[in-house]
């Protein structure tokens, strides 16, 4: 290339070496350039530095051995740095041969180069490197979550928890109608213990915004790993009763409703409609759900039949009753009301009893009440 300007270097030659030099600079014909330097013992660098400073400004550079070889024949550090770290590449490849070099040459570079490692894992293009290099990855990965891609955000979050100061404050921007299972083994990965307060508020929001139990308690089985906080576990209590109440006794709760042993078992009664089907609803639902509960179902509906006035109701109750003894406790403690309607009903069960099969200790102690009366 240089024997076929032989002319024009030759007029060159006989008057400024400099202009011609400088013109093929001005001009990006670099190779030129190196040529006529390499000539006229005039300075390399400023070529090479030329060459680098055109390629940082253009888009979609090819980067081969050849010019890392150029590179690294620059003795300016800082300037080398600048470049590998502001050039666009065209692809992946040409990515890779400009940071491995870099990262080999400049160990200032690994942060840029784990960041990089996170630009491949997004699998996003090439040209949004230069965005991606600068900006900070807590607004990054809420923007994610906003456009719904919840892989890419936690993909950030997990890459650079420890430089994004608030994780909670991005979870917190997961969509409120996205299902939990989308995204719940992904949180699992990140949740530490310190997080109790998001997960507990977490599981509440979906139980009442999605109003599904179930899923909040499989969300937080899968999320927390962790046994110490009392106020999870209260919450897992209860989620476990509301759910198991649901699917074994077809009573609806919520949390925030009262859900006290007590309370079951008077929406338990309350929704007997007629006396005929009380015996079915303490054999089929009471029983159980005191005997899950480790409670006495007996000592339940004798508080039940305390706070009630219809009594048919009541002697259908006590009939449902095996122990004598509650029984007595039962009649005992309606007796301890001694206003005129709830003596004649006490005493209309009393009668009942008398005349009624019962053990005969009890109907004995039943005459001797009526007879203080």
């Amino acid at each position: 290339v240089f024997i076929k300007h032989g002319c024009e270097l030759k007029s060159f030659h006989e008057s400024n070496p400099l202009k011609l030099y400088g013109k093929r600079i001005k001009e990006n014909d670099f190779e030129q350039a190196k040529l006529i330097a390499k000539e006229f013992n005039l300075n390399t660098m400023d070529v090479l530095k030329s060459k680098f400073i055109y390629l940082r400004e253009q888009d979609n550079v090819v980067v081969n051995e050849e010019m890392i070889n150029e590179l690294n024949e620059i003795e300016d550090e800082e300037f080398i740095l600048d470049f590998c770290l502001n050039v666009e590449c065209e692809s992946i490849e040409s990515f890779n041969l400009i940071y491995d070099f870099g990262i080999e040459k400049f160990p200032i570079m690994q942060s840029l180069v784990y960041k990089f490692g996170t630009f491949k894992l997004l699998n996003l293009s090439v040209k949004e490197w230069k965005r991606f290099k600068r900006i900070g990855m807590y607004e990054e990965a809420i923007k994610y979550l906003k456009q719904g891609d919840i892989y890419k955000s936690f993909v950030l979050i997990k890459r650079h928890f420890e430089e994004i100061e608030n994780v909670l404050q991005v979870l917190e921007n997961i969509p409120t109608n996205r299902n939990p299972k989308d995204y719940s083994i992904l949180v699992s990965i990140l949740i530490k213990e310190e997080m109790s307060e998001w997960v507990e508020k977490r599981c509440r929001f979906i139980e009442h915004y999605l109003q599904n139990a179930s899923l909040a308690l499989e969300f937080l089985n899968i999320v927390w790993k962790f046994n110490s906080n009392e106020n999870i576990n209260r919450l897992k209590v209860e989620l476990e009763l509301i759910v198991y109440l649901k699917e074994k006794h077809s009573i609806i709760k919520r949390l925030g409703d009262d859900l006290s042993d007590q309370g079951v078992i008077n929406v338990m009664m309350e929704r007997i409609t007629c006396i005929e089907l009380i015996p079915k609803e303490i054999e089929n639902h009471i029983k159980p759900f005191c005997i899950k509960r480790g409670i006495d179902y007996e000592e339940l509906i004798v508080d039940y039949c305390l706070k009630v006035e219809d009594l048919d109701f009541i002697s259908s109750l006590i009939n449902c009753l095996k122990s004598d003894d509650k029984k007595m406790e039962l009649i005992l403690n309606l007796l301890k009301d001694l206003n005129s309607e709830n003596l004649i009903n006490s005493t209309i069960l009393l009668n009942e009893f008398t005349n009624s099969d019962s053990d005969s200790t009890l109907n004995n102690l039943i005459k001797m009440i009526m007879f203080s009366m």
